[in-house]
């Protein structure tokens, strides 16, 4: 792959039905995307690793500490991070191939259930005894309260640490939320120190925006809710500048010359005048002259007569 600077250069026409060949590659470059999952992230605008750069999340999470067993009934609706040891887990079949895993958690405090739907794979890090964290939504049943499919925690790969700013990355069908933020913290991490910005530092500073690069940086690892609502702010403004990017590449086509001259003599401008079934006011005349000198230039018109 070209290691060039990922200056967000302005977009052609034709090459927006050409991303896939985009210097920095396509995502199918990236570990464990196939054309299935590449189909996948293109309902979602990726059609390029440079595209997983670009990509907004929807918003930040705050990792919150551990709550207790005993306090998830007055949690119902809200995501709570909840530690401790694996009592037991039981695999159950919803008719089809939908699947669901349910796990006892104890803590100091009392015991709490955690479910899995289509997620058998879970089972293998709910071993008995075995200290975790989850974290999810508590949702409210017949049975009692439930984490309904938490992230799970391990000494291993353990969560965010309370107070850690994380993402919230948007999912598509073939491609859930953790799969996408996997692939944006790795297109950063080959390419986001080469992310350029095409603006100059006054207007940046006019708009009160951080630079590109640092955009790109705040919202995949951001430090502060600040830093992501201005990272925010910058990339709403790269959709706006490919429009003016292709606007000023057309009119530039137009300037260079893309039409045929025609010159209108005096006598033939006399004859059409004289078609006319009534005498034209010298306001009027100004007019005709304008389109006479447009029409004999190799720009396209582009004038609105009222």
């Amino acid at each position: 792959m070209a290691h060039d600077r990922l200056r967000r250069r302005p977009v052609s026409p034709g090459q927006l039905a050409t991303r896939d060949r985009d210097p920095i590659g396509p995502v199918t470059e990236l570990e464990g995307v196939g054309p299935a999952r590449a189909r996948a992230l293109s309902r979602l605008g990726v059609e390029c690793i440079r595209d997983l750069l670009y990509l907004m999340p929807l918003g930040v999470r705050s990792w919150p500490e551990p709550c207790r067993t005993t306090d998830l009934a007055d949690r119902v609706g809200h995501g709570v991070r909840l530690r401790g040891r694996v009592v037991d887990f039981r695999r159950g079949r919803l008719g089809g191939r939908r699947s669901v895993v349910r796990a006892r958690i104890r803590d100091d405090h009392g015991e709490a259930t955690a479910t899995w739907f289509n997620q058998p794979w879970i089972a293998e890090e709910l071993v008995g005894g075995k200290e975790i964290e989850l974290f999810g939504s508590v949702t409210a049943s017949r049975s009692g309260v439930t984490l309904s499919g938490p992230e799970l925690g391990t000494g291993e790969r353990p969560l965010p640490s309370p107070g850690t700013l994380s993402p919230l990355y948007p999912s598509v069908e073939g491609v859930g939320a953790a799969g996408v933020a996997r692939l944006c913290a790795e297109a950063l991490e080959r390419y986001g120190d080469r992310v350029t910005d095409p603006l100059p530092d006054s207007a940046l500073a006019a708009l009160d925006l951080p630079d590109l690069g640092t955009a790109v940086q705040s919202a995949h690892r951001p430090r502060s809710e600040g830093a992501f609502e201005a990272s925010r702010r910058r990339l709403a403004l790269e959709p706006l500048l490919a429009v003016q990017a292709r606007l000023q590449e057309r009119r530039s086509g137009r300037v260079e010359g893309a039409a045929r001259a025609t010159e209108v003599s005096d006598a033939l401008d006399s004859e059409i005048l004289s078609r006319f079934p009534f005498s034209f006011t010298p306001a009027q005349r100004e007019v005709v002259a304008d389109l006479r000198r447009d029409l004999a230039r190799r720009a396209p018109m582009r004038r609105l007569l009222q």
